[in-house]
């Protein structure tokens, strides 16, 4: 007897858990979804229409025996429903087809922007240039600036435009109940990167110091990574950009200059005042407004097509995980764009292109 199996039983896709809540998350039963493909499987083979576990052993290649704890799992954590002997996933899934079609909606946004940006007169390099020690590094600075100003300007657009953050759906199960927040799934054909979208490595935006001296804006983007990436020392940054270097503990002052922070005491990064701080905020105006309009269409469209293929329960949390993930790709697009025209380029292995200090007094 020949028996016909469907494509995921040879050829699978990985598949991450990615979420985003008011209690953290498993990271652990989340990493499981990465390490055995057939859980995430099976959520993508009910994504687009109820299947019974028939029909998914067959898609899978899976003798039922072995799917029955699989299935009776996922139901229990509320990534799956089963109504009338059929199920169907619960979480929103950024599957191929869906993560291409947003892909190629972004395209022309994304070159428009780029463009539009470059086109964009303002006297940051003249004002405020000679803080960075070239012009690469002073063009890497005023991109970071704008995201930093366009994402504090919207970052009430996700509540307006979808909602509070859900209350229910499998986030509702995380660390014993109460919190709110979303789950979604990513996928890739197997031995793909599963994590294409997540360019920008750390978006620390305004990460004041235990005394109060001062924030950190950093922007961890992959093109740079080679120099920079900011993990959280907020207070001895802060210290060397207040000129305190010498005051820091021994150890700390090893760490700074080891790290690239400081060099023969002094900071390597642009310092600002608040009253800088608010005259960039003007000056900038330009470019953050380009970023702002790239950002929102970019939500709109993900929104739309992710829940345009998500299962007709779960369109509104699809349309919200849609624009909220895709706010921050929005800005990684912007990054790849530039860097692609040229107008962004390689720094060295000592520079801190995209950080920066605002004292607070």
């Amino acid at each position: 007897m020949e028996r016909l199996f469907g494509e995921k039983s040879y050829r699978p896709q990985t598949f991450a858990i990615d979420f985003w809540g008011t209690k953290g998350g498993e990271d652990r039963e989340y990493s499981e979804f990465r390490r055995r493909k057939i859980k995430g499987n099976i959520l993508l083979a009910a994504y687009y229409a109820p299947v019974t576990i028939q029909e998914i052993s067959i898609e899978l290649g899976v003798s039922l025996p072995y799917l029955e704890d699989e299935i009776a799992l996922l139901c229990e954590r509320r990534y799956l429903i089963c109504k009338n002997g059929k199920y169907l996933t619960n979480i929103p899934v950024f599957s191929m087809d869906c993560s291409e079609r947003i892909q190629n909606k972004l395209e022309e946004a994304t070159a428009k922007a780029a463009k539009r940006f470059v086109d964009t007169e303002d006297n940051f390099a003249e004002k405020f240039g000679s803080r960075c020690e070239d012009e690469d590094r002073s063009r890497w600075q005023k991109l970071m600036l704008c995201f930093h100003l366009a994402l504090l300007e919207t970052d009430d657009d996700l509540a307006c435009e979808y909602g509070e953050l859900p209350a229910d759906g499998p986030y509702a199960l995380v660390r014993g109940g109460g919190g709110q927040g979303i789950i979604w799934g990513r996928c890739a054909h197997l031995g793909e990167d599963s994590d294409a979208d997540h360019g920008i490595q750390g978006i620390y935006n305004g990460y004041p110091s235990d005394d109060g001296r001062g924030s950190v804006i950093a922007m961890n983007f992959r093109q740079t990574l080679n120099a920079q990436r900011f993990e959280g020392e907020a207070t001895p940054v802060v210290c060397v950009a207040a000129g305190c270097y010498e005051y820091l503990p021994r150890e700390w002052q090893e760490n700074m200059t080891a790290w690239g922070y400081a060099r023969d005491g002094k900071a390597t990064f642009p310092i600002y005042t608040q009253e800088e701080y608010r005259e960039l905020s003007t000056l900038l105006r330009g470019c953050v407004q380009t970023v702002i309009d790239l950002n929102r269409e970019t939500m709109a469209i993900a929104a739309r097509i992710t829940a345009d293929l998500a299962p007709a329960h779960i369109k509104e949390t699809a349309a919200y995980v849609g624009a909220f993930v895709h706010r921050f790709v929005a800005l990684d697009r912007l990054v790849e764009a530039l860097w692609d025209t040229g107008w962004l380029s390689p720094v060295d292995d000592t520079a801190k292109p995209a950080m920066c200090v605002v004292l607070s007094r």
